[in-house]
Formats: structure tokens, sequence, C-alpha cells
């Protein structure tokens, strides 16, 4: 992803155009463009690295729009990102047929958004060293951003509907994957596609389909059918569980469920062995080192020798390299140490999530940390 992306943001409104210039002012160059007819110009002569595209304009719709602007930059595949306030499923239907990346719904979250826009930046990036042109085969990381240990493309776990803080936790543990989630079935069958799901987790009935009749749905689309299913039946009814096996899913697992079965269930229908180093779930306070003095950076969610999980009181970039401090339970000294941001995520009504990697741990500090989590995951596993 560039350092600094130019996006340019198409739409009618001179007050959405303000409003996504602030949203995005820290973290890229925006260009506004209030004019449908303007668009193709404009592309072509500020070679944006992302479209920000409102769906229903005068004269052009979006996907005439589209289309114009693919042409204008010939050679050059330029991600468009359509944003309307139109309902989520019929703006994923809209997405899917005009040949949009991806989709974002106008609901006034600026930290969300700046996000989710980035993501999409990040990830365009990625796909455009090898793109190919079936819509089916594009790929997004919209709920989270995740900086990539390597070339590959990072694979998605798509979750659809609310799911319990212990499947939470175990989702994020697998770092190797970004986490989407959605509200609907509709939004979930477009998201599986866009985000080359690995898994879809599901947990209780989504507002427009049953969980057994959106496992049927992906059984029977001919470009998702492959997809490993994850069924969590959360009232722990035998034959409902019975009926997502029926329909389709991989594994069923019911309420109230286990840690271990849990994070078994998703190692293998990810298909990667469990991580090497353990991790507790703990709450701890941090606190971060700056030029002007010592401030909380927030709670820890879950600690390992090599990392943590923390809910934070506000959320930084990834890649950015911080200060850090806290104590262990019983121990005098604190652990200091310089934690990468490698990941950042943000659910509905919560404080942003972010996952931190310890560089440069003491070899004192990363013993005491093992011991630790070692001590914890023992004592709970006991009780």
């Amino acid at each position: 992803m560039p350092a600094r992306p130019k996006i340019m943001i198409v739409d009618d409104s001179i007050l959405t155009i303000q409003w996504v210039c602030w949203a995005l002012e820290s973290v890229a160059d925006v260009v506004g463009v209030p004019s449908a007819m303007e668009a193709s110009a404009a592309a072509a002569r500020e070679k944006p690295d992302l479209l920000i595209l409102d769906m229903l304009m005068p004269v052009l719709d979006g996907d005439r729009i589209i289309e114009a602007l693919r042409t204008a930059v010939p050679g050059h595949h330029l991600p468009v990102v359509l944003f309307s306030s139109m309902a989520a499923d019929e703006l994923a239907d809209r997405a899917m047929r005009c040949g949009a990346d991806t989709y974002l719904c106008k609901d006034g979250d600026a930290a969300s958004f700046r996000e989710r826009i980035l993501a999409c930046v990040a990830s365009a990036g990625n796909a455009r060293v090898a793109r190919k042109s079936s819509v089916t085969q594009r790929t997004e990381n919209l709920a989270r951003v995740v900086a990539p240990a390597t070339a590959t493309t990072v694979r998605g776990i798509l979750v659809a509907g609310r799911v319990d803080s212990l499947t939470r936790d175990a989702l994020l543990a697998r770092c190797e994957f970004a986490l989407i989630e959605v509200r609907t079935a509709a939004e979930a069958m477009q998201r599986i596609i866009l985000s080359k799901a690995c898994l879809v987790v599901t947990g209780p009935d989504l507002p427009d389909q049953t969980a057994i009749e959106l496992t049927h749905r992906i059984r029977a689309d001919p470009h998702i059918k492959h997809v490993s299913i994850l069924a969590i039946e959360p009232d722990g009814d035998t034959k409902r569980a019975a009926l997502l096996t029926a329909s389709g899913a991989n594994k069923v697992l019911l309420a109230p469920v286990e840690v271990a079965d849990l994070r078994e269930a998703i190692a293998a229908l990810t298909s990667v062995a469990p991580r090497r180093n353990a991790r507790l779930l703990v709450r701890i306070t941090v606190e971060m080192t700056t030029a002007q003095g010592t401030e909380s950076v927030g709670n820890t969610h879950n600690i390992s020798r090599t990392g943590m999980l923390l809910d934070v009181h506000q959320q930084t970039s990834v890649g950015t390299e911080l200060a850090l401090s806290f104590f262990l339970p019983g121990r005098k000294h604190a652990i200091r140490v310089t934690g990468k941001v490698v990941r950042l995520h943000r659910y509905d009504g919560d404080n942003p999530i972010m996952g931190v990697r310890f560089v440069g741990l003491s070899t004192e500090d990363g013993h005491a940390l093992e011991d630790f989590v070692r001590a914890g995951r023992k004592s709970a596993d006991g009780d």
C-alpha cells in the first residue's frame, strides 16, 4: 500500500465529499469530484489508488460510471468502492452486478470507514500483482486491517451474525486470517465471494434467513459450495444440530462450547496447525510511553510470549511501533517492550481491538510471560 494513498470520491453531495475528506485527511490525499460527468476525466488525470463512488447520482448510475472509468485508465484496474445509503443487501447485489470491488454503507462511523478504506487500498495493492478477471476471485479485507507477513493474499473467516465472546476470542487469535462480520444472509453470500473466505461461522439465526437456510444456500451455490462451515447452535438443540449437519455444515458445536473444542474445530477447518505460543485470556492494563509522558493504552484481551490483543481507547495505524509497559500479577518489575501493531478491528459499539507483536523482548521477560501464561492456563483447565 502506498505510504499515503490518493483516493478519489465521486458524489453529487458536497457535504458527503467534505465528510470523506475529513474522515481520511490523516491517512490519505483525497480528491473530490462533485459530478458524475467529470469522473472519467478526473480519474485519468489524477490516477487515484482507489475510487469511492456514490451509487445513485444524476445523469449516470454507478454501473455506467464504473465502465467509463475503467475505459479512461487503460491497462489499470481502478479499485472501486460503492458508497451509498441504500440497504446493505441491495447495495451488495448492485456491487456484484456492476463489478465494483466492494461496498460501504453511509452510516456516519468515521473510524470504521477509515479502517475499511485503508484495508481496501492494501488489498487492492496485493491483488494488483496477479489479478484475475472474474469478480468471484476478487479479494477484500474490510472488517480488519492485517499486515501480511508474506506476499500471499490474506484469507478470510466470515462470521454470519453475532457470536459470543469466547468464539470471538478464538477467531481473533487466528491472525493468519482477516475477520469479516456480516449481519444478513444476503450480505454473507456477497462477502464470501468477495473475500475468498475459507471458513464461514454461523451462530444465531439472521434477520433474513435461519442458519440452516444459509448453510443450505451456500452449498447450493456453485461458486462457494466448497467453503468450510462451522455452525454453533446457541441453544444446544440437538435436532437443529442434526439439520445443520444435513444442510452441509462441516462441524456443529452445541452451546455451551468448550474452548478446546472450538480451537480444534477452527484449526481443522482452516487447515492451520494450532499456535506454538499458548495464549491466556486475561485483563492487564497496558501503558505507552510517548514524548509527552506515560498514558494508558487499554486492557489486554489475551496475551502470549509473542504478543497481545488489546481493547484500546483509540486506534493507531498498522505498522506503528509503540513503547509499551505492563505488570504481570505478582511480579514487582514492569515488562517494557516495543509493540508493533499488526492488525486492527472495531466491533459495533465496542472499543477498537488492536493486535500487537512484541519486538526485542528480553529473555528474562520472555520466560516470565511463558511462566505466567502456562500457570494461568493450567489453573483454568483445573477449574
